[in-house]
Parts: structure tokens; C-alpha cells; sequence
């Protein structure tokens, strides 16, 4: 490595820009894309033979012209060497996107001055969690002279002694101007709170990066505006003291007039801040620039209680360093090596090197000798490589006379003379002359940033709209509060609420719109299905119905035959035919509980095993209401009772003398059961209508009181609805169906005796023909089990043994089977069903009936002055102070929306200057077309 400061002067430096350990990486996968063009700074001019020259300064020493391209011998010296790196500047791509309906990228490079002041103006409207701005930062570590490099950059005089903006970031702003002047402002975007105990390593994190500092609305005060340039070192430093006293009244500090700097009292109260100071200086010969000069580095701290110190700088300069339009410009001093660098190795822990461009100070510690083939890599881009590359600057020593010609000039003739005159950079390293120099190292800030701007203007148009429209949705729901008539207003509101819902109730609320009377009708259907679904069940099968085969007992004395039914293991379960089943609700099931025997059944008498009864083989059903409200409603009509049930209910009513015949009270029993399991789909149905009707409701006075979220006014309202709702519309209905409901249940009652008749008819067709298929299958098994070569398949055939069993049951004749002792029953039966049907059409008729005349009415009816009345809004005395009071804001949706309105603001400024930066671009330049014709 190249010969440099003693090891005892070393060792002082590393102290302070020593390397710490690598805290957590945050990716930022962007790079910078390549240009066409390498653009130059400021208006071209023509010389007397044509050529353009592009003036960087009127400074005579800092001018160079087009045909010095500034990468010449760093190109040069990579292309020599295949295998090494290429770097990302190369001018042979053309990656450049077009910018839509702007004049292109030359007008930029003509003047670059249009992006860059547009661009300080739009980072003061604080918006940056909308677009992320395109900025230059200087970052590196503490005393590498970054501070000299920026008053060379800026060309001005900037405070360059210790401890004067170090705690702070800075933006430095520089354009052209008629006079010189400046103006100093403080930018607060975070808050500080006195923290209760020392602040430790741990109290930094992710979530808390600065503390005691916590975000805020940005806030900018305008400090001072200077006109004297010996008066701007001072101002600087009392505006970084002012933001470091950030709960003081800024006048205070303000150099000339504040008490605290009438009394020199310099004292601060935070030891850093994220807030920045954003210093803009105009002045004549000026070049355009923005860029924020950041805190040094540190991994050093006087006092162990200042340790935090370290993470809070980094995290201050990592905050910049993330965002993906940000171009870094990484000031390393040749004194130390690169590798102790800790700022460069924040950048690269952020992934950030492709949007970074190096500058090495202090070439004058380099001498030549062996050793410094290190630097000469880092220059040829071969180690530490960077996007934009490495540039080198000679900055003034400590004792630098400026003279008469001033800082810059003087310094730029004594930079240029170092390079001309060293030994090893006018002759070893001469390769590298292009890379070297303040002017080339202004050139490329200038251009980088423009392009940067100039790429980001598309996106930056659609971000902005995308967010205004997002704002301008929510501040619909929290509009302004009248503070003017505002017992009409609140009249007008709750007239329009009452209006919808009565045109709701009356079906004219909006043709397109049938949500409502939509869903109502499908709960009428569905009870409609559901009543007549649960017609009751009735088993037609008997155990008597078992027949018995004689059996002669040739042991027995007497001679006498035995009967005993037919084995159970000789029963088969024979299905029944879809084609037999003359709907869904005429299927009828059989007992599943055979009578009991008695010890003088044949069973018990012979030891015989009771057999099981026959089946019918038919899938069970799934319920047709899942998935509605009445899902849990759709059993009560199964296993409603039997044949056999209704014999004995028969016999107990019937008279002495008077077989076969049925009383009244039979049916009146059967009749009053059916209809008895009525009440709870009914009241089920009134839950699904009333929740409806709340819903319908809900979605007006969302949309009328709504946006009114924030008051009394939509609070008040909502709890009457719902109370007038549950407690007055729920409960009275339901009293009214109630009656319904004891009226179809006191007793058995039609005058519709036609119809009657006629349902009773059609159940009985139904019920005779599935009992003949009944008895047709007992008489079948007993057949088989007497004779079963009767059969001509086996048993172990199962499917085809079905079949040809479902053959012989279909042949089976009325005069095969003789009369059915059950006869009375089954019309009992079918009389029960009959009425039934006729009944359930009543009550279905009856329920839709009271909920669409009465209760929809009612709340027709007693929705206009519902709200009025509850409120107290109309009255006489009290209504404009009742209204007031309703209308009065909550803080916290106020404080919303005056937030959302403060943002709106703000983009709405961003976006009238972002649009005339957009006609700025457009607008044709005087020499554009001798430009393009180049």
C-alpha cells in the first residue's frame, strides 16, 4: 500500500472511523440504469468553427470542453483488461426510457437547472410516503474531509470547523442567481420527548431507530435569510442548536435578534436529530444543485452513556441510504484504508453500491512506492466497486490562503496545480485524470441527479393521483358538519332516511333495486315448501301384518296345527319403485319397533325368534332446506304415527254396537297434532324477515347519516332503529302470528269441504297403493319360504334375486290378497293428510299475509316521524339545541379528517408544481433544434 501517515496518527484516526460490526441488512435491490448520452452541464454555446462547448462554471479554471470525457482513461484502462470489471457507465447502452408526451431526455442535459429546483420545491410538501423523490446524498465517515468537499461542490463557504452541522443533516441547495443570498429553514418530520432514563444500545431498534425522537406531521419554520456570506457559518450552526432544542421557541436561536443567541448560551437538550436543515443559496456563477450532507459516522463516543450515539448516526444515515432514488456520494479519505471504512459499509449492507459513486480525499497522503497498488484497483474499478464509479479531489490543507480571488477559485487553482505538478499522479497514475477534479466530480452530481428526476416523472404522476383518489374516497364519508341552519339540516337528513324507507316498503325504491322484496319473497317460498314438506308421515305397515304358515305337529295328542310366522332369516327387503311413488312427500315409512309379543303370541308359544318386518328399500332424504333458515325445521312431519296407532286411538273412541265406524274425536286428536309443530318455522320465518328488514334499513341510514358517523345525530339514530326494530316490530308481529298460529290449533275447522274431499281422495289413492305393495311383500316372502323353488335365482345372486322377487310383488293382485283388515285406518289416515294440505294453505296464506299488509305497513307507516320524536329534533323549545348537540363531532374522526384534508393539500400543491415542471419540459428551448441537429 501506498506510504501515508505514521502509525501513531493511524492509530488517532481509527479511534474515530474504526470499523464496527455489520448491524442488520436491509435490501434495496435497484440499480441505476445506463444512459445513452454522458450529459453535461449547463447551455451549450457555438464556437466560430461550430464546436459546442459546455461551461460547468465561469470560473476559467473549472471549464472543460465536450470532447473531454471525463471517463476516458478510466474506460481505457478497463477495456485493456477483459476479465475485469465493466463498468455500469459504459455510453454504448441505450437504456434510457422515453418520457410520455415530454420533449426527451437532450432537454434535461440542456438544462438540468428545470428538474433540480423543481425538485427542492417538491420535497418541502411532504410526500414522501407517496413518491419517493430522487435526492443526492453525502455520506462517509467522520473527519474525511466531507465537509471541504461540500463547500467545494456547492460553491459556497460552508462552516467547515468541528462540531458545526455534524448532529444534524443538512440539504444544500444551489442555483443561479442576480445576488447572493440564502435562506435557512428548519425541517421538524420528528417530534422529541424528554426520555425518563438514560437511553441505552437496546432502546435503538427497528421500530425506534432515533430515540427520544418519534415521527410527526413535518413541520417547516423559516429561521433566517442571510445576505451576507460571512454571516452563513454562524447562521447554520444556530439553526442546528435550534433543532436540537426542538420543544424551544426557534426565535430564540435566530443569529442577530434570539435571546439564547444574545447570550451565547449554546446548549441543546438532544445530543442528534433526524430533522434537517435545509440551507438554499442563490447567487451569481452558482451551479444547480440539491444534495443532503449527512452526519459523519462514529464508532467512538466520549462517555459509555453516549454509546447509543453510534446506532442512532447509522440508522440516520441508513434512512437515506434505503430509498431506491436515492444517488449516494461516499467521501473516503486515502488516509486510511478502505476497508475501515464503517460508512461504506453501511451502503453495502443496504445493497446500495450500484447507486453509489465513490470520492477519495486527501490524495496528497499518498506518495509513490510499492505499496500502492490497493488505490490504484479501487480507481481502475478492479476492488470496492462502485455504479457510478471513483472520483479523486485535492482539498486545501490547514494552512489554505484563500487571497483575494476567494475559496473556490483559489482552491480549484491549487487542486489542479497538485495534479498537474505530483509525481505520481501527473505521471504513474496520469490514466486516472479523468477521474480527477471537482469540476468532472460537479458534472456528474448534476447529471445524475437530473436523469434520476427525469426517469422517476411517469411514475411519480400516477402515485400521486392513486393517492389523491384514495383521500378523496374516505373524505366522502366524513364531510364537513353544518355550522349554519342546522335544525334543517338534521330535518332534511332524517326526511330523506324516512322517504327510502317507505318507498322500500311500497316496492318504488328503485326498479333495479329488488334486493328487499327479493329476499322476502324467497322466504315465503320457502316456508310455503317447508310447511307442506312436513305433511305428517305415516307408517302403513302393522306387525299383524306377518303372515303365518301352517305347521302339523304329529307328536301332539290332539291333533291340532301350530301357525308360526315366517323365519326373519327368510324376510327380505324388497325396494319400491321410483315409478310407484307419486311425489317426495307421499313416501311413507314403516315401523321400525315391531309390537311386542305377549306370552300367548305364537312366538313366545313355539320359541320361535319374532321376525323382523320388511322394509321398504328407498335412499334416505337429504333435506331439501340446508343452507337456509329453516335447515332445523324440516323433520316434524316423520313418524307422525301408524296404522296400527290409529286402530287403538279408534278403539278407545268407538261406541258398544257400532264396529267400524270413526268418531269425531279421532280425528279432531290427529288433525290438531298435525298442524301442532307449526310455531317454530313460523317464528323462524319472523327472525329471517326482520333481519331483512334491519339490513334494508342499515343500508339507508348508512348511506343518508353515515357520513355522520362522527356525531350524536348517526349514534342516537342507530340505537332507536335497532330498539323501535327488536323491541316493537320483533315482539308485536310476533304476537300477531302467535294468534294466527292458536287459531289453527284450538281446533279443526274448514267450510272448504270440496277441497277437502278432494285432497282426502288423492292421499288415500296414494296410501292404498303403497299399502297393497305392503302386504303384496309379506305375501311374496311367504311364498318363497314355503316353496323356494318358487325362485329361480338364488339368494347369493343378490341383485338379480331383487329383481325377480320385485317381479313376483308387482304381480300380486287386490283378489290374491282379499280384504284389508286396516281399511278404517287408511282412510283416517288419508283424511289427516287431506286436511292437512288444506289447513297448511291457510296458514301459509295467512302468515305471508299479516308480514306484507301488516308489518311492512306498519313500518311505512311509523317510520316518518320515528327518528323526530325519539330525538326531540321538532321541538319548539328545544330543537335547534337538541340539533346542535346531535351534530356536534367527534374528536378523533375530526381529527382524521382534517388530516386527510391537510394531505389532500399538500398533493394538490405538489401536483400543480409537478405539472409545471411537466409544461417546463415540454416548452421548446431557443436552441433545441441546432441541439438536435447535433
Amino acid at each position: 500500500m501506498a506510504s501515508r501517515i505514521t502509525r501513531n496518527q493511524k492509530d488517532e484516526l481509527i479511534s474515530t472511523s474504526g470499523r464496527l460490526k455489520a448491524s442488520a441488512h436491509t435490501q434495496v435491490p435497484t440499480s441505476p440504469r445506463t444512459f445513452k448520452q454522458e450529459i453535461l452541464h449547463k447551455s451549450q454555446t457555438q464556437t466560430s468553427q461550430g464546436a459546442r462547448e459546455y461551461h460547468l462554471s465561469s470560473n476559467p479554471h473549472y471549464q472543460i470542453s465536450l470532447d473531454e470525457d471525463c471517463r476516458a482513461q478510466y474506460y481505457a484502462s478497463v477495456s485493456s483488461h477483459p476479465s475485469r470489471y465493466t463498468s455500469k457507465e459504459s455510453d454504448s447502452g441505450n437504456s434510457t426510457p422515453s418520457l410520455d408526451s415530454m420533449a426527451g431526455l437532450h432537454i434535461i442535459a440542456q438544462d438540468p437547472q428545470i428538474l433540480i429546483e423543481a425538485l427542492s420545491e417538491l420535497a418541502d410538501h411532504d410526500v414522501e410516503h407517496v413518491v419517493d423523490l430522487p435526492r443526492i446524498i453525502v455520506v462517509g465517515d467522520q473527519s474525511v474531509g466531507k465537509s471541504t468537499l461540500i463547500t467545494l461542490l456547492s460553491g459556497v463557504d460552508l462552516p467547515k470547523k468541528s462540531g458545526c452541522c455534524t448532529r444534524c443533516p443538512a440539504n444544500i441547495v444551489t442555483k443561479a442567481g442576480e445576488t447572493w443570498s440564502c435562506t435557512i429553514s428548519l425541517h421538524q418530520k420528528y417530534g422529541y420527548r424528554t426520555p425518563k432514563t438514560l437511553i441505552k444500545d437496546r432502546d435503538v431498534t427497528k421500530n425506534n431507530p432515533f430515540p427520544p425522537w418519534f415521527k410527526q406531521e413535518q413541520v417547516i419554520k423559516e429561521f433566517i435569510k442571510v445576505t451576507d456570506r460571512a454571516k452563513l457559518s454562524e447562521a447554520m450552526e444556530w439553526a442546528q442548536i435550534a433543532l436540537l432544542n426542538h420543544n424551544q421557541d426557534y426565535e430564540q436561536f435566530i443569529p442577530g435578534k434570539g435571546q439564547r443567541y444574545l447570550d451565547k448560551n449554546t446548549t441543546t437538550v438532544a445530543e442528534v436529530t433526524p430533522n434537517f436543515v435545509k440551507v438554499e443559496i442563490t447567487g451569481p456563477k452558482l451551479l444547480t444543485l440539491s444534495f443532503f450532507d449527512l452526519p459523519g459516522i462514529i464508532s467512538n463516543t466520549p462517555t459509555v452513556d453516549q454509546r447509543y450515539l453510534i446506532k442512532v448516526f447509522e440508522n440516520i444515515a441508513k434512512s437515506y441510504i434505503q430509498s431506491p432514488n436515492t444517488l449516494i456520494i461516499f467521501a473516503m479519505t486515502m488516509q486510511v484504508e478502505a476497508v475501515l471504512s464503517r460508512a461504506k459499509s453501511l451502503i453495502e449492507e443496504e445493497r446500495a453500491t450500484d447507486r453509489c459513486m465513490g470520492v477519495l480525499t486527501k490524495p496528497d497522503t499518498v506518495v509513490e512506492n510499492d505499496g500502492n497498488n490497493d488505490w490504484e484497483k479501487i480507481l481502475s474499478g478492479d476492488e470496492h466497486r462502485l455504479g457510478h464509479g471513483w472520483r479523486v479531489t485535492k482539498q486545501p490543507g490547514p494552512g489554505f490562503q484563500a487571497g483575494e480571488q476567494g475559496y473556490q477559485i483559489q482552491a480549484g487553482e491549487d487542486e489542479k496545480q497538485f495534479f498537474a505538478t505530483s509525481e505520481l499522479w501527473s505521471v504513474k497514475w496520469k490514466k486516472f485524470e479523468k477521474q480527477c477534479g471537482i469540476p468532472r466530480i460537479q458534472s456528474k452530481i448534476s447529471r445524475l441527479l437530473a436523469e434520476s428526476i427525469g426517469k422517476s416523472l411517469p411514475d411519480i404522476k400516477v402515485r400521486i393521483a392513486n393517492r389523491k383518489n384514495v383521500i378523496i374516497k374516505e373524505l366522502k364519508g366524513l364531510p364537513e358538519l353544518p355550522n349554519q341552519n342546522v335544525q334543517l339540516h338534521v330535518a332534511r337528513l332524517l326526511r330523506n332516511l324516512s322517504q327510502d324507507v317507505q318507498k322500500i316498503m311500497s316496492s318504488q325504491h328503485n326498479s333495479s333495486d329488488t334486493t328487499f322484496h327479493g329476499e322476502w319473497t324467497k322466504l315465503s317460498r320457502q316456508f310455503h315448501e317447508l310447511i307442506l314438506h312436513n305433511k305428517p308421515k305415516i307408517t302403513l305397515s302393522d306387525p299383524s301384518d306377518i303372515l303365518k304358515v301352517q305347521i302339523i305337529n304329529l307328536d301332539d295328542d290332539d291333533g291340532d296345527d301350530d301357525h308360526v310366522p315366517v323365519p326373519g332369516g327368510h324376510v327380505q327387503i324388497v325396494g319400491v319403485s321410483e315409478s310407484n311413488k307419486k311425489c317426495t312427500h307421499s313416501q311413507i315409512a314403516t315401523d321400525k319397533d315391531p309390537a311386542p309379543a305377549t306370552p300367548s303370541s305364537p312366538a313366545v308359544k313355539s320359541g320361535t325368534p319374532t321376525p323382523r318386518i320388511p322394509k321398504y328399500k328407498s335412499k334416505p332424504h337429504s333435506n331439501p332446506f340446508i343452507n337456509t333458515i329453516f335447515e332445523n325445521h324440516a323433520h316434524y312431519g316423520k313418524g307422525f304415527t301408524s296404522i296400527g296407532k290409529i286402530r287403538r286411538k279408534i278403539e278407545n273412541h268407538t261406541y258398544m254396537g257400532l264396529p267400524d265406524m270413526v268418531n269425531a274425536p279421532v280425528y279432531e286428536y290427529f288433525c290438531e297434532k298435525a298442524v301442532s309443530d307449526w310455531q317454530p318455522p313460523t317464528r323462524q320465518l319472523l327472525l329471517g324477515v326482520i333481519s331483512i328488514l334491519r339490513s334494508e334499513i342499515g343500508k339507508i341510514v348508512q348511506k343518508i347519516l353515515g357520513p355522520y358517523q362522527q356525531t350524536g345525530l348517526y349514534r342516537e339514530s342507530t340505537q332507536i332503529i335497532e330498539n323501535w326494530i327488536q323491541s316493537e316490530l320483533l315482539v308485536a308481529q310476533g304476537d300477531v302470528l302467535d294468534s294466527l298460529y292458536k287459531l289453527e290449533t284450538y281446533s279443526p275447522f274448514t267450510t272448504n269441504q270440496e277441497d277437502i274431499q278432494k285432497r282426502k281422495e288423492d292421499e288415500k289413492s296414494d296410501l292404498q297403493r303403497i299399502r297393497h305393495r305392503v302386504r303384496a311383500i309379506r305375501l311374496v316372502e311367504k311364498e318363497i319360504y314355503c316353496n323356494p323353488k318358487k325362485m329361480k335365482t338364488k339368494p347369493a345372486e343378490t341383485d338379480a334375486y331383487l329383481q325377480e322377487k320385485k317381479k313376483l310383488v308387482e304381480q300380486v293382485t287386490p283378489e290374491q290378497l282379499g280384504k284389508d283388515s286396516f281399511q278404517n285406518e287408511i282412510d283416517v289416515a288419508a283424511y289427516i293428510r287431506g286436511y292437512y294440505v288444506v289447513a297448511a294453505s291457510r296458514y301459509i296464506g295467512s302468515v305471508c299475509l299479516s308480514i306484507n299488509n301488516r308489518l311492512f305497513r306498519h313500518v311505512k307507516e311509523n317510520i316518518e316521524d320515528l327518528l323526530e320524536s325519539k330525538l326531540g329534533t321538532n321541538n319548539p323549545v328545544t330543537g335547534v339545541a337538541t340539533c346542535q348537540q346531535l351534530m356536534e363531532e367527534n374528536d378523533e374522526v375530526g381529527a382524521r379528517r382534517r388530516k386527510l384534508q391537510a394531505e389532500l393539500k399538500k398533493l394538490d400543491d405538489f401536483e400543480v408544481r409537478f405539472e409545471k415542471l411537466l409544461q417546463d419540459l415540454k416548452r421548446p428551448k431557443e436552441d433545441e433544434s441546432s441541439y438536435a441537429g447535433a
